[in-house]
């Protein structure tokens, strides 16, 4: 398996829709989007549309103490996407700002629908620790599994996976909005930190594509 970026981004515009840059993913990859969504009293959970797929949320956790932002993780598959932006849709209520990851990955389990056949479990945590831990269940072949996450941090502060099954991590830091419009104001100095994790499945060998190592 193999990742591909397709875009990350940011608005600290306040909206209740955010756009990302156009993407093209590719034919029966697993695309995987993480979102953040920042309102005061808590945002809502929001949806996706685009690219002529349909997107299924895998996962959503606001952070620890006052609950001021949300990270959601989807999951989209076709056999045929199209390129242009993916949209990000709170039904109307106002965020104060967004921010966005999307990636894919070639070589994955294509049964199912829209990805559910590779995305084989997903768990949550949130906390104000200097680790977090989002236990998974066992897997049923650790070594065709790539576990991926994505941790959203209170401040700007490098992350590591822990040991264990090859892994993917994906972060946003909340820090300094003003001065880095790509990062996002999402807690107080306290670190506070949400993260949704999952194992995804590899093609079964006698239909597995070529692909490149994982990066």
């Amino acid at each position: 398996m193999a990742r591909y970026s397709l875009t990350a981004g940011s608005n600290v515009t306040a909206s209740s829709s955010f756009a990302t840059a156009t993407i093209t993913p590719g034919a029966g990859r697993l695309v995987l989007a993480f979102v953040l969504g920042q309102k005061v009293g808590g945002p809502g959970t929001p949806t996706a549309s685009g690219n002529s797929l349909t997107w299924q949320q895998v996962a959503s956790v606001t952070n620890a103490g006052p609950g001021n932002s949300r990270v959601t993780c989807f999951r989209a598959m076709g056999p045929a996407p199209s390129a242009g932006p993916l949209t990000f849709d709170f039904a109307g209520q106002q965020q104060q700002a967004c921010a966005w990851s999307v990636f894919e990955y070639d070589n994955i389990d294509g049964s199912g629908t829209n990805g559910s056949g590779a995305v084989a479990q997903q768990q949550t945590a949130s906390g104000s620790s200097t680790t977090l831990a989002a236990m998974l269940g066992p897997l049923a072949d650790a070594a065709a599994s790539l576990v991926v996450g994505g941790v959203v941090l209170g401040t700007d502060e490098a992350v590591s996976a822990g040991a264990g099954s090859r892994r993917s991590i994906c972060s946003r830091s909340g820090r300094a909005a003003s001065a880095a419009p790509s990062r996002l104001r999402i807690a107080p100095a306290a670190a506070r930190r949400s993260t949704g994790a999952g194992p995804l499945r590899r093609m079964p060998a006698r239909s597995r594509s070529r692909s490149r190592p994982l990066p």
